[in-house]
């Protein structure tokens, strides 16, 4: 194979390979969007409901998260985030249990086996509070 028609070939992959990658995380980032609106939808259309519960269990799911920031026109810089999720499942007086993600700031105050109010609105909480 020749080096013209080794150009030739290049001149032609790296366009295409940019562009699928290109339409790849915008079709990523529209998805996401699409599934957060569709999520908060559907959590708005539901009623508020407070029920009677008792807190079964608590757990905190976490990682990190690469994000690649711009400093300077040449120059990247990488930067690693913690993230931390809070969930509580509650067990209603029916027996069904319900995980719903919980603000950091409300996670310390719930205790496994906890009697109170739990006031969600469809995947979301809002509050629980002790009886």
């Amino acid at each position: 194979m020749t080096y013209d028609s080794m150009f030739g070939i290049l001149a032609f992959v790296i366009p295409v390979f940019t562009l699928l990658v290109f339409a790849f995380v915008i079709g990523f980032i529209i998805y996401s969007i699409s599934k957060t609106a569709k999520r908060d939808r559907y959590n708005r259309s539901q009623p508020v409901l407070t029920v009677r519960a008792k807190v079964v269990s608590t757990r905190m799911d976490g990682g990190r998260a690469s994000i690649y920031e711009d400093r300077r026109v040449f120059h990247k810089h990488r930067t690693v985030r913690d993230y931390t999720c809070y969930y509580a499942t509650f067990e209603v007086e029916s027996g069904d249990r319900i995980e719903l993600m919980i603000p950091a700031n409300e996670i310390g105050y719930l205790v496994q086996f906890d009697i109170g109010e739990l006031t969600f609105q469809g995947t979301e909480f809002i509050r629980f509070v002790r009886s």
